[in-house]
């Protein structure tokens, strides 16, 4: 049944989104701009112009505008609630008398901004996305006295809000599976446009939009393709005919391009110069990814190579673990902290505790199962050294039934082509008078070898399930060295092993990495040789691009150090969630401490306590800090609707990693819950007074049992607030082998520690989450069926 809303906020509330969600939603467009603002802000944007959209987009009939807005109007996607919701129309108003309540209809203007933005983001990089429109939008302006002030001013919020809009209605969806269809069909190439053709762009988007000529030539198949997805999304006034079978027209614009089409199998010196000369990015099928490099110019026994050396790749990867490591906790810093507190420190303390706990961050770590190397070519072993992260016979086993029968020359120049420091004119893959069909066949090869092992190594850390369209883009392609040298020279190499099996790193080196295999490279500023540099210093939870890379904790899924580890890809409208003009995701300051209340001062210390859990779990919705800086992010924690605390992601996934307590290996005993001996027992109902309060005990011999049992968000926000304080150990089988894991950890202290509540078997969900090197505090994150 439908009800009637009438307000676009009540209407997002009766979908499912929560009051906080729609809160910042409207905040954030308000600010930076989003759908929520797009039709209004576009309405402000023309009246500071004062004109009328007709004397800027001055071509006639551009866009059927009801027509338009009934097919875009029939979907929405976005983040609700930390899920991806996605609802067709008929699901909008089983809820909705009026689905307009929601979705406005869009404007002419709106509507064509839109469609260029779905349409341009398909073919150029985001940033050249950015300078094509501006520079659009400033020509056709031109005759405006104070165009280009205003235009400054407004279009950074005007550009996120006809992205927004995009990704909300579905439109860039669309356009991408146009455009993978050109380029499966052979009418235009992989890769982007690069920056010194964005011109052709410009000047056919600006013959368009405002020109009454009717007739546009050139011999960019890229302008082609655009123009084919824009007609296809509702600039159907557009026809689109090669200079070979051109006819009359039925439509008021045609393109006529003068190229022929870019076929796979076109090994030409003009074709190859082509490709090598654009932007390097590829589509990556998830369900079959050694397809992805079918599209390559290269002949059918390469290309069969190839799609075999990444299965090998994969194979190849399968002994390598990626693990997400605790931390050795010093109980001494937690009685510092209390000493301080009571004055028998200087008060300084406590605020280089909360300064350690702002810089630390998840430490991954590497290890090998495979067997050890034999005897095997220097030329082999030398790329097998150069570019897996550890050595192990399956890596060399993997590399001689993919190049076993190349010469030991082209493996010299492979090495030595991926070695930053060595450049020959002639002879570099990338140098299009390089025509040695072996070298670029045997390039190809180890290529696509060693992004099957990248990608099923690091594939383990980002789930892709919610995608419509099961695809990622990798910032790497055909006759493209640069990913390669950076995973040589940087990325592999600041790595320091801990042994020959073992290598740790932390998040600054695994997102740009991330960024470039899934996300285009967005983010990175699309350098591989800086990408890491620009991380270093930053703490990010991720990158929002055309697609989103974000951090698990965000969204809820913090049951376990394996899941707070991981990553969610996500194609829906995340116009919600903070992020910094380079779309990166950043945690904001930590909130105030809460104050503890010791409990034996008021006798609740009580005996055999058996666990409990609240009537729901708590719920997590992101915010802006907008105290602080409101393009960072902050996870606003709330019980029943009810605000209860704030809390700041990354020194939270590091409190929770450091304290959690694995599920015992072995054979259970029994399915019955062990009881807490002696302790205090604390629940949320203390977070729900006015003002909240955490009960501790500075007694060492009696515990704080946190109340939490099959509530996960709830142990994760309980070792947010309590670990900034005190000793934590999180609890999952048994909160005894948590108390004695605290007792060995922390000694025999001055002050108290905390149990917060475990899982049962079914709360635990995955078993392989209980995989666990437990002296070494490695917690593995399994391998994808």
């Amino acid at each position: 049944m439908s009800i009637q809303v009438t307000t676009a906020p009540g209407a997002l509330v009766a979908l499912g989104l929560g009051v906080s969600d729609v809160s910042t939603l409207v905040a954030l467009g308000r600010r930076v701009g989003n759908w929520w603002t797009a039709t209004d802000g576009d309405k402000e944007f023309l009246s500071l112009l004062d004109e009328d959209a007709s004397s800027i987009l001055q071509r006639r009939g551009l866009l059927d505008v009801p027509a338009f807005n009934k097919r875009w109007s029939k979907q929405i996607q976005l983040l609700a609630n930390g899920s991806p919701l996605r609802l067709e129309n008929r699901d909008i108003e089983q809820v909705l008398k009026d689905s307009k309540t929601l979705l406005q209809d869009l404007s002419l203007f709106t509507s064509v901004m839109t469609c260029l933005v779905a349409v341009l983001e398909q073919f150029v990089k985001q940033d050249l996305v950015r300078d094509i429109l501006y520079n659009i939008l400033k020509t056709l302006l031109k005759l405006h006295e104070n165009g280009e002030d205003i235009l400054r001013s407004q279009y950074s919020s005007r550009l996120n809000a006809w992205r927004s809009t995009a990704v909300l209605r579905g439109l860039n969806q669309t356009a991408d599976e146009y455009r993978q269809e050109l380029i499966r069909n052979g009418h235009v190439m992989s890769g982007l446009l690069p920056k010194t053709e964005s011109r052709h762009v410009e000047e056919f988007l600006t013959w368009l939009l405002g020109s009454h000529e009717p007739f546009f030539k050139t011999a960019s198949s890229d302008v082609a393709g655009v123009a084919v997805c824009l007609s296809q999304l509702g600039i159907d006034i557009i026809d689109v005919q090669s200079t070979e079978s051109l006819e009359t027209s039925q439509r008021p614009c045609t393109v006529i391009y003068s190229a022929q089409p870019f076929l796979h199998s076109m090994t030409t010196p003009e074709g190859t110069r082509a490709i090598v000369a654009r932007d390097a990015s590829v589509t990556v099928p998830l369900d079959h990814p050694e397809e992805t490099v079918s599209v390559f110019p290269i002949g059918h026994g390469a290309q069969n190579q190839c799609r075999m050396a990444w299965k090998e790749g994969q194979k190849a990867a399968k002994p390598i673990q990626i693990s997400v490591q605790g931390a050795e906790t010093n109980g001494q810093m937690y009685q510092e902290y209390h000493q301080s507190a009571r004055g028998e420190r200087p008060l300084g303390v406590s605020g280089s505790l909360t300064a350690r706990l702002e810089s630390s961050s998840l430490v991954y770590v590497l290890t090998d199962s495979g067997a050890p190397v034999g005897r095997v070519s220097d030329e082999v072993y030398r790329l097998a050294l150069d570019f897996s992260f550890i050595t192990n016979q399956e890596v060399v086993t993997g590399l001689m039934n993919c190049l076993g029968n190349t010469s030991m020359s082209v493996l010299s120049w492979l090495s030595a082509l991926t070695n930053p420091g060595e450049f020959h004119l002639g002879s570099d893959i990338s140098d299009v008078e390089m025509t040695d069909t072996r070298k670029v066949d045997a390039f190809c090869i180890f290529q696509s070898f060693i992004m099957g092992y990248y990608y099923e190594i690091f594939g383990r850390l980002v789930d892709t399930s919610s995608l419509a369209s099961k695809t990622v883009e990798g910032s790497w392609g055909f006759r493209s060295a640069d990913f390669l040298r950076y995973m040589r020279s940087h990325s592999l190499r600041t790595i320091p092993p801990d042994s020959p099996r073992v290598r740790p790193f932390g998040k600054s080196r695994l997102v740009p990495l991330l960024s470039m295999l899934f996300v285009g490279g967005h983010g990175t500023g699309y350098d591989p040789e800086r990408a890491e540099e620009k991380f270093r210093l930053v703490d990010c939870l991720g990158i929002v691009g055309k697609r989103t890379l974000i951090s698990n904790s965000l969204l809820g899924r913090c049951s376990s150090p394996q899941e707070i580890g991981c990553f969610t890809l996500l194609d829906v409208d995340v116009g919600g969630v903070p992020r910094d003009f380079n779309g990166l995701i950043k945690p904001g300051v930590l909130p105030p401490e809460l104050p503890l209340v010791d409990c034996l001062d008021i006798g609740d210390e009580d005996f055999d306590i058996a666990e409990s859990s609240p009537t729901d779990d708590v719920t997590f919705h992101i915010e802006a800090d907008w105290e602080a800086n409101p393009d960072t992010v902050l996870l606003c924690v709330r019980y029943r609707g009810r605000r209860i605390a704030t809390v700041s992601p990354i020194p939270t996934d590091y409190l929770f990693c450091d304290a959690y307590v694995p599920p015992n290996g072995g054979p259970r005993q029994s399915l019955r819950r062990s009881r807490l001996n002696q302790g205090v027992e604390a629940n949320i109902s203390t977070l729900l007074q006015d003002p909240p309060v955490l009960p501790y005990s500075y007694s060492p011999e009696v515990p704080v049992l946190f109340q939490a049992l099959d509530r996960p968000g709830l142990r994760y926000a309980a070792t947010a607030l309590y670990g900034r304080r005190s000793d934590v150990k999180v609890a999952t089988d048994c909160v005894e082998r948590a108390r004695d894991a605290a007792v060995e950890a922390f000694g025999a202290g001055e002050v108290g520690f905390v149990i917060v509540g475990g899982l049962t078997g079914m709360a635990m969900g995955n078993a392989s989450l209980g995989r666990a090197d437990v002296s070494n505090l490695l917690y593995e994150i399994p391998a994808k069926n």
